[in-house]
């Protein structure tokens, strides 16, 4: 009798836990390679007598992995390398996809974010390079004039970054461009792709060749999926259109733009320490994490007791930051959430008759070229011994 092995399934826990370490390992080596030697500023910085540990992380990398190797085994050790190789395709192309075939109204709106991210990607691009300046140089830099420099350069990209947010309260979405203009091209292509051709419409079906068959059984498919799929999206939209995630959208937003005003602070003000200490009351020099707990508590008007401003132009700074915090709360939170959303609404429910009509334009297109209306079209297609009939139950039922 052959032997039988029991595989053990992977615990929700442990799936979550082997993730979130390739996640974290990704994170790791992208901003070590591509930004800067964070970790070494940071032990250099708050753990100081730890410093050495950074210095030789490659060996007690090597006794980790020792270590999980014994304990797991060839077989296990091996799989899991392999899944840290290749997690980033995994990512990409199974939890991403899993969501857009599970969740359609999560799909929408990762589809409106990635249209509205790539067609900015070149000013996306520039103002992260000036931020990113801005912070390697307030950071690291000596000179006081770099110091003055890195400051500018990041209130520059703050006041770029509340004016373009602003701008976009009153501009059509982007987000929403890219994918319409796309499944709208799609649908009218459809029908110049799989028009009957001539010699097919002045035969009788009857007469048709097997190679004549395939030619208008394939033609007839796609254009009902085209057809049906129309409706589908349309009404996927309606469902985006309906629930609280178009307000999560504008809240993640608002929240971005908090974070990105509390760390630009922190990083003019450590540059301003760093280039006179007696700018502020204590004049210990400080790091990055305490003026971030600084910037936080200035933008919610919660003053810290030992250490303020004193000199003029870090008062400036502090009240310049205070400004940047009442403009998030009143112009992002009833300008930005009120027009934006209404235009975004407007905009969709534009783009949902719009698929409507594609839609309906398709039916008429089918009845005209195959003489046969919608009903008895996808009759026609069940009867054929291959085909895609299960797509276009699936647009036709999932839209419900």
């Amino acid at each position: 009798m052959p032997e039988t092995t029991n595989k053990q399934p992977i615990s929700k826990s442990r799936k979550i836990l082997r993730e979130s370490f390739c996640i974290f390992l990704w994170l790791y080596a992208i901003v070590k390679l591509f930004v800067f030697d964070f970790d070494v500023y940071l032990a250099e910085q708050y753990f100081p007598s730890l410093a050495w540990v950074v210095n030789f992380k490659f060996f007690f990398l090597l006794v980790l992995i020792s270590i999980y190797w014994v304990l797991v085994g060839d077989k296990n050790f091996f799989k899991s390398i392999g899944f840290l190789l290749v997690y980033p395709f995994f990512f990409l192309f199974w939890r991403i996809l899993r969501i857009f075939f599970k969740d359609w109204v999560s799909a929408v709106t990762a589809m409106g974010f990635l249209a509205s991210f790539f067609k900015s990607i070149k000013m996306n691009f520039l103002t992260f390079t000036v931020f990113s300046v801005g912070a390697v140089l307030a950071l690291f830099a000596h000179n006081e004039y770099i110091l003055i420099f890195s400051v500018l350069l990041l209130i520059g990209f703050i006041i770029f970054h509340f004016a373009k947010r602003f701008y976009s309260a009153f501009s059509p979405s982007k987000a929403l461009a890219l994918p319409r203009d796309g499944i709208i091209k799609l649908l009218d292509g459809a029908r110049t792709q799989f028009a009957l051709p001539q010699e097919l419409k002045s035969t009788a079906i009857e007469k048709y060749t097997a190679e004549q068959k395939n030619k208008w059984a394939t033609n007839l498919q796609f254009l009902l999926i085209a057809n049906r799929a129309s409706s589908f999206i349309a009404a996927k939209l309606k469902q985006f259109q309906e629930s609280r995630i178009v307000f999560l959208y504008f809240l993640l937003g608002l929240l971005f733009s908090l974070f990105l005003t509390v760390i630009v602070f922190a990083l003019a003000n450590l540059a301003l320490q760093r280039l006179d200490p007696s700018y502020f009351s204590d004049p210990k020099s400080r790091g990055l994490i305490f003026f971030i707990y600084y910037s936080f508590n200035t933008l919610v008007t919660n003053g810290i007791a030992d250490f303020y401003p004193i000199s003029d132009i870090a008062r400036f700074l502090n009240t310049i930051e205070v400004f940047f915090g009442i403009l998030t709360l009143v112009i992002l939170v009833l300008v930005y959430t009120s027009v934006k959303s209404e235009r975004t609404k407007s905009e969709v429910d534009s783009i949902i008759i719009t698929l409507n009509q594609q839609g309906s334009e398709l039916e008429k297109f089918i009845n005209q070229e195959f003489s046969m209306d919608i009903e008895r079209a996808i009759a026609e297609i069940q009867k054929l011994p291959s085909n895609l009939i299960k797509v276009i139950y699936y647009f036709s039922v999932s839209k419900e």
